[in-house]
């Protein structure tokens, strides 16, 4: 099982470095856009404690515009449903070009960035990747 989803992360990935231009910002806003709950399929990682793991996680979008994403995660931890209120800023990364997210709890400042790497719109499927506490890059479907 390991296996086929470090091979489905890599193929994603592949796919995403093949790819001649990097999605825009716009596909970034239009993949947000729904009134669907957006789904977390997969995951190159996964939480050490079995308590701390996120299970059945998708968003729900509040509101959206070009520059900003009002959402709500909703999550299984612990056998408990769970949600979080979160904000993110939308824009282009300078360094690399990739549209990202700047996300965090509305609460808060620190934020976490997860850059969108392709996204298939007739599919409604992309990859996101983001670099976890260690600075090792990580990735979701």
């Amino acid at each position: 099982n390991e296996k086929m989803l470090i091979f489905l992360v890599a193929a994603s990935l592949q796919l995403a470095a093949a790819s001649p231009d990097p999605p825009a910002i716009t596909d970034l806003v239009e993949a947000l856009n729904t009134t669907e709950r957006l789904w977390l399929v997969i995951r190159s990682y996964d939480w050490r404690e079995p308590e701390q793991r996120h299970n059945c996680v998708y968003h729900e979008k509040k509101n959206l515009t070009s520059r900003a994403y009002n959402f709500t995660q909703h999550y299984i931890k612990d056998g408990k449903n769970q949600t979080l209120e979160l904000l993110a800023e939308l824009k282009v990364a300078n360094a690399s070009g990739y549209p990202t997210m700047k996300v965090r709890l509305q609460s808060a400042k620190r934020t976490a960035s997860y850059a969108l790497r392709t996204w298939n719109n007739e599919d409604k499927c992309g990859v996101l990747t983001f670099k976890d506490m260690n600075g090792t890059r990580q990735c979701e479907m």
